[in-house]
């Protein structure tokens, strides 16, 4: 992994992304402290966002206890707890 700078990056900027498509990570610092990971961006890769939602889907899927989906109401809840 490459250790540059800021104005290192901006200055050779197109070195980098070139060096990062055949594979490298370059860390970028300010003042010699980490502020960013430049890597390569892999298609094939879902995004945060595609993977929330996928996520959500399938909790709204979950059935809790007997059968009772989330979205039961309490009341239903309530008398098959009790008996």
């Amino acid at each position: 992994m490459k250790k540059k700078g800021i104005f290192e990056v901006k200055t050779h900027l197109s070195e980098l992304l070139h060096d990062v498509q055949k594979g490298e990570e370059v860390l970028i610092t300010k003042r010699g402290e980490p502020i960013a990971l430049l890597v390569c961006y892999d298609k094939g890769r879902p995004n945060t966002l595609s993977l929330i939602d996928d996520f959500r889907q399938c909790r709204e899927k979950i059935t809790w206890g007997k059968g009772i989906t989330k979205h039961a109401k309490k009341s239903s809840l309530l008398k098959e707890t009790s008996l």
